[in-house]
């Protein structure tokens, strides 16, 4: 007799009911439902059922769950018989019960399939594994060195089991500053946008610490460079001050030395350029575009650093207008050369823009070298 305290948890929770109430036929088809629940649950193959779910995920070539390592002969048969028991269980107990209503079981034969299933399929089940080429994801793709091409990085999101991902992305917040800049960036915005709202939410709020606590510029660097800009509005308010601080204090203090050789590749990896592309988004980008034209007039380090890694574009034409004619007018060639990327697209009636077209035709360098 089956009683609370010689049966699993869980599975006297399914057949307590109907074991109490003396319902043994529907008792065994609670059982063999919570059974098959549990392998598609294991699985992951809710849209599979019966045997064409047993045949699948006990499958001899391609099993998508292991009860144990399936290497000898020993363990290759036990896997497949076991998958054998599950089908038995179906044909024989749950598919007759369900189909037909005159189909009764006793007390005896319930008591001895459901210990059966107590004390040998359920914690083979509980115990089982995903059958998987990689046992840990995180060191296979980032500390091993895979490729990051974007054809290379779907077929790694196909093969990573649902259940995985969220622990994968976690690793991957963890360990941010650690991932090499413009790699897997495909990767990571895709595996982020696979999970559920809860995990997303889950791993904002855990980027949100790290984003809040991180003493060193790589952490934010790494952010900024792997993550969607969509990612921003979702992060809280003291996450978000502290990047653009950040990013402020680091623009303040960039430049190109003189004695570089190759300017354009200088200080790359900064804070302050990897936020480009989120610029929009700060609260703070007023002060930081007003930060950039003062780098224009204080030396030609802090200019060629503004310039060559930020976009002064026409849409910031008309709002600085002022101070874009008065760096043309005193011979600023810093002014004179971001207004000549833009000068095709200065014939609009707009009366400031023509006065800054007008003053970059006027335009004489000054002699004093800056």
């Amino acid at each position: 007799m089956l009683n609370e305290k010689n049966t699993n948890k869980r599975f006297w929770e399914i057949i307590k009911v109907h074991y109490e109430k003396e319902c043994y036929t529907d008792v065994l088809k609670d059982a063999c439902l919570y059974m098959i629940q549990l392998v598609q649950e294991k699985s992951e193959t809710e849209n599979m059922d019966g045997e064409k779910l047993i045949n699948y995920v006990f499958s001899e070539k391609n099993p998508k769950l292991l009860i144990n390592a399936n290497q000898t002969i020993t363990e290759q048969d036990i896997q497949r018989g076991f998958g054998m028991i599950l089908k038995g269980i179906i044909c024989a107990i749950r598919n007759p019960i369900s189909h037909k209503r005159d189909i009764l079981f006793t007390k005896e034969e319930a008591d001895s399939i459901l210990m059966f299933m107590n004390s040998y399929i359920m914690p083979k089940l509980d115990d089982s594994k995903d059958f998987g080429y990689v046992e840990n994801w995180y060191e296979y793709i980032f500390v091993e060195g895979e490729e990051d091409s974007e054809t290379y990085s779907k077929t790694l999101l196909e093969c990573i089991p649902k259940k995985e991902k969220k622990d994968l992305m976690i690793h991957i917040v963890e360990n941010l500053e650690t991932i090499e800049l413009n790699t897997f960036n495909y990767f990571i915005k895709e595996l982020y946008t696979s999970l559920t709202k809860k995990d997303q939410d889950d791993i904002i709020k855990l980027l949100n610490k790290k984003i809040i606590n991180t003493k060193n510029d790589s952490y934010l660097c790494s952010f900024l460079n792997h993550f969607p800009k969509s990612i921003w509005k979702p992060l809280n308010n003291l996450a978000c001050a502290r990047i653009e601080e950040k990013v402020k204090k680091s623009i303040k203090n960039g430049k190109i030395p003189s004695s570089s050789i190759q300017e354009t590749t200088t200080s790359k990896s900064s804070l302050g350029i990897e936020a480009v592309p989120w610029l929009t988004s700060f609260n703070n980008q007023g002060e930081i575009w007003e930060l950039l034209f003062d780098k224009l007039e204080i030396s030609d380090e802090t200019a060629k650093y503004a310039i060559s890694y930020f976009p002064f574009n026409l849409n910031l034409f008309e709002k600085y207008a002022d101070r874009i004619i008065n760096g043309l007018k005193n011979g600023n060639r810093y002014y004179h050369k971001i207004v000549g990327c833009e000068i095709a697209f200065l014939d609009s009636d707009s009366e400031r823009l023509q006065k800054i077209k007008r003053a970059y035709n006027e335009f004489q360098e000054d002699g004093v070298k800056l």
